[in-house]
């Protein structure tokens, strides 16, 4: 376990949560 290591996890996380944010307005932009 690296010092960074929650940080990126928590990274990670947001922005996976971002781009699954981004995809859904396209989507809903689109239809």
């Amino acid at each position: 376990m690296t010092f960074t290591g929650p940080f990126v996890s928590k990274l990670s996380v947001i922005a996976a949560y971002v781009a699954f944010a981004f995809v859904g307005a396209i989507v809903f932009g689109v239809f």
